[in-house]
């Protein structure tokens, strides 16, 4: 993972921009709110990991053409969004739900790993919201 090299969290998830454009035509924007905290780069790669794939998903399965991704450093959590004007999926249908959780399984995977906390909403033709909450204690802040 080329991510290796860089120094914060920002700059390994800006690399997304690069992923995006090998898979066609979605744009992704970065928001940073709050003061960053410097991430040992085991939590870092997992956090990394989380969102190329719920991009990825968005892209992939949902058709998004644009895909904004908020990091927020809180007192006590890291929190990602990672909102997408795809296709969105109707959870109230079993068969899309389904559907949708094996594509979103290795998040939870993920997420349980580090102690993250999973939420996910999605509307049929209102694309889909994924946001991952990792306390501060579970970061691994680098000192």
């Amino acid at each position: 993972m080329s991510q290796s090299n860089a120094s914060s969290l920002e700059e390994v998830l800006s690399g997304l921009g690069d992923v995006l454009s090998n898979e066609g035509q979605a744009r992704l924007r970065i928001l940073r709110l709050g003061k960053p905290v410097s991430l040992q780069a085991s939590t870092r790669d997992q956090i990394y990991l989380m969102v190329q794939e719920a991009v990825l998903n968005a892209v992939r399965h949902w058709q998004s053409t644009f895909i904004k991704l908020e990091i927020e450093y809180r007192p006590k959590q890291l929190r990602l969004r990672v909102q997408d004007n795809g296709s969105g999926v109707d959870f109230k249908d079993i068969q899309s739900e389904r559907s949708a959780r094996l594509r979103l399984m290795g998040l939870w995977e993920r997420a349980d790993a580090i102690g993250a906390q999973l939420r996910v909403w999605s509307r049929e033709r209102s694309g889909m919201l994924v946001e991952m909450s990792v306390p501060i204690n579970r970061l691994n802040i680098q000192a």
